[in-house]
Formats: structure tokens, sequence, C-alpha cells
């Protein structure tokens, strides 16, 4: 994989091996395969400025600690990571919606520093209790594109994402949502409404929050906040890799 990177000058790779086994992992060791899946994870980060322009947990935390998501820290019995998200309590008169699209990115550019994401992958359960009108009409459709395309281009294999206390409102936003999503992202989703033990044959009562039906207490995010503010440096250092820029 190195050598075909050195030889494909439009990019500027970080070229360590365990970021590039990141990349093989997912790929099944096909480096033809992780090259390009290597050279879409930089193109989306160059195409999309806004969205990764410094990057950093030190940038985010009046989105982490408002606890609107939390990667947890047990794996569920498929050795699968899982991101909490809810929607229904961002604010968005004082957080704007691109800052959570930011905070979400660096949710998953944390699970890929994860051998897990490549080999396992990903679940997402998203808790829309509170989810309201306006909170659609705070999501510009052009960042749910964007947000879409820059998801798909990174090493994580998207397991599932369940969805849970959605309303007749949230449907209509789904509507919205459902041209950026192929066919093989819509298989995935599952819809459970307020019947919450439907999310424990995947996700042990254990491991969960109490808002999703679980024993772990109140959905804290300040823990997986103080572990992304540990790799500060690295996510620093990982922005200023890319597609090679003519001097």
């Amino acid at each position: 994989l190195e050598e075909l990177i050195d030889d494909d000058r439009s990019l500027n790779a970080n070229k360590a091996d365990e970021f590039l086994l990141r990349f093989l992992r997912f790929d099944h060791l096909d480096p033809n395969r992780a090259l390009r899946t290597l050279k879409l994870y930089y193109v989306n980060r160059h195409q999309e400025l806004d969205l990764f322009r410094n990057l950093l947990p030190s940038q985010l935390g009046h989105v982490f600690l408002r606890n609107l998501m939390v990667l947890l820290p047990e794996r569920d019995p498929s050795g699968r990571l899982v991101l909490v998200l809810r929607p229904g309590s961002w604010n968005p008169s004082q957080v704007p919606f691109l800052d959570v699209a930011r905070a979400l990115l660096l949710c998953f550019e944390y699970a890929m520093s994860r051998s897990s994401a490549q080999l396992r992958g990903l679940c997402m359960i998203f808790d829309m209790d509170g989810w309201s009108y306006d909170h659609m009409t705070n999501v510009p459709s052009s960042r749910i594109k964007a947000l879409a395309v820059v998801l798909a281009g990174y090493p994580i294999k998207n397991r599932r994402w369940d969805i849970v206390k959605q309303s007749y409102i949230f449907d209509a936003f789904f509507k919205i949502l459902t041209p950026f999503l192929d066919a093989t992202a819509l298989s995935k989703i599952h819809f459970h409404g307020w019947e919450l033990h439907k999310l424990h044959p995947h996700f042990p009562e254990t491991m969960l929050p109490e808002e999703l039906g679980g024993t772990r207490g109140p959905l804290r995010s300040a823990e997986f906040y103080e572990r992304l503010r540990e790799m500060e440096a690295s996510f620093a250092e990982e922005s200023r890799y890319g597609i090679a820029t003519e001097e």
C-alpha cells in the first residue's frame, strides 16, 4: 500500500503503519482497494473543508458536554462499537448544526482508530425524543448530503442504525434523508418507537444508559470527551495530510 501511495502524486498521505492498517483491515488486506478507500477519505476531507477545518476536541467541547453523543465504553456482544446520538436534545439556538456535524465526524475519526471499527463495525442508536419542527428547519439539506457522503467514506463498517422514540415530525424528516441513503444503508435502519426492549437483544441492558432502557445510569459524554481530548495531538497531526496541493 505504501508503494501505491508513493506512485500517486495526488496524495500527501500519512504512511504510518498503524494508519495504513486501518484501510487494509477494512478492505480485507487488498492494497488496491485500500488505496481507493484512503483516497476517498482524503478527497472528502479536501472537498468539505468547513467540516474538517480545525477538527479538534478542544473546539467542540460545547457539543459533547451537552450529552448529545457518546461512544459507549462497552462493545456489543459481536464486538462492535456503539455510538449513541440524541438529536432531540440539541438546541439549535445555542449550537449550530455545523458544530453538531463536526462533533459526529470527530466520533468517526476516533472510531476509525479502533481496529474493531474496521473488523467488526460500528452501530448507531438515535434517541429522537424531543425532535421538533424547529430542529428540522435548522438542518440544511446541503449539509445532510455532504455528511452522508463523508460518513460513507470512512474505513468503518456501518452495521446497523437503531432509531427510537421517533415522532411523526421525524417521519417527515426521514423522507428528506432518504434520497441521500443508498439501498444498503436503508436496509440497516431499524425503527422501534418507544419499545426500547427491542434494542436489548442486540445491545444488553447492562451496556445501555437509562434513556435507552439500560442500567448504566444517565447518559453522560464527559468521560468520552476526555478520551477525545487525550487524542488532541493525534487529530492535529492527521490534519497535516490529505490531497497534495501545488506549492
